[in-house]
């Protein structure tokens, strides 16, 4: 994992010949209701301009591009991540990366242990989109990714945490997308509603979150507190509560 990290950290750096390169960094800690779980991540990244120059903080003729290194842990799920981006237009970017990680998970919410893979290694190759659109006050942000995940033990079926899903032994794609509707309620203040969809593909099944949110942005921090609805791969509709803390750094490229 430390090699990893060390190679896209260098690969970061190596932005520097190629002109003003900008550092960022985020925290984020996540806790949700159901399915019961937490997580703490640690991400940072380099980006640097692709074409044009952000005038104004409406503006969007311009374009970067960048690469990032995150480390996600749980205690008994840890991954490292490292992926490249570019981005056309501020409103619109691509990604694809990889990354790797340990289970350690005995017991898990809607699983059962004994007869699918909950620990062991699991290896992502991912790809995906992101877009923001806004209108006055009212704005939408949509991210796409498509995963190919790799279980080290192909015995049974194994545990995707991250969509709460079986995937077929050994090997199988999933789906998620994040699709965020809201309105800004004030500088600092933002509400609407949030819905993740999630799909595995050979061994189909799916998930869903619909979610109302409200968000409270004060300097560089921000707090979400959200509820709603989880959708189970077995079709049962449970009630969830998310809260999302983040700290980053001021970005004068990212405008999401």
């Amino acid at each position: 994992m430390l090699k990893r990290i060390t190679l896209i950290l260098f690969a970061a750096l190596a932005f520097r010949s190629f002109g003003a390169v900008e550092f960022n960094q985020k925290v984020e800690v996540l806790a949700r209701s159901f399915p019961i779980g937490a997580f703490s991540k640690f991400s940072l990244e380099a980006i640097n301009p692709l074409w044009g120059k952000r005038d104004h903080p409406k503006d969007i003729t311009y374009g970067f591009y960048g690469a990032q290194a995150e480390f996600r842990t749980s205690a008994v799920v840890n991954y490292v991540s490292g992926k490249a981006f570019i981005y056309p237009l501020p409103i619109l970017g691509f990604f694809a990366g990889k990354e790797s990680g340990v289970k350690q998970i005995k017991n898990i919410d809607t699983f059962d242990c004994t007869k699918a893979v909950c620990e062991g290694k699991i290896h992502r190759e991912f790809a995906g989109i992101r877009l923001a659109l806004g209108f006055k006050d009212v704005f939408f942000i949509s991210e796409n990714k498509w995963s190919n995940v790799k279980a080290n033990d192909d015995s049974l079926q194994f545990v995707d945490e991250i969509t709460t899903l079986l995937g077929s032994p050994g090997e199988d794609q999933t789906f998620v997308s994040l699709n965020i509707l809201g309105t800004q309620l004030s500088e600092n203040q933002r509400a609407g509603l949030l819905f993740i969809s999630n799909k595995m593909k050979k061994n189909a099944s799916n998930s869903k979150m619909l979610n109302g949110f409200y968000e409270h942005r004060f300097g560089e921090h921000s707090l979400i507190s959200s509820a709603g609805f989880f959708q189970t791969r077995q079709e049962q509709q449970v009630a969830t509560l998310l809260f999302l803390y983040s700290w980053k750094t001021p970005s004068a490229l990212r405008l999401f």
